[in-house]
């Protein structure tokens, strides 16, 4: 990795503000027909769990992601479950 670039930048926070650190295993994560549950669909967790605090936020976004790669995210959130 002696050849990889990396860019250093800083980013100031307020309070109330939130960081998510993630890994690609998030938005690459697949569902049964090969579709990804991409950056679309978590940034739309993240607007929908916006007041609730970091804990229950990182619980929502792996159910989703967890529903979704089994084929049953859709249907979850029709029907608000």
């Amino acid at each position: 990795m002696e050849t990889t670039k990396y860019r250093q930048d800083e980013l100031p926070l307020e309070p109330g503000d939130r960081l998510l650190l993630y890994t690609d295993g998030v938005t690459e994560a697949h569902d049964r027909s090969g579709g990804l549950y991409g950056m679309e669909r978590l940034e739309q967790v993240l607007d929908s769990t916006r007041d609730l605090p970091g804990e229950q936020v990182l619980e929502h976004i792996s159910r989703n992601v967890d529903l979704f790669a089994a084929g049953i995210f859709f249907r979850k959130m029709e029907y608000g479950i």
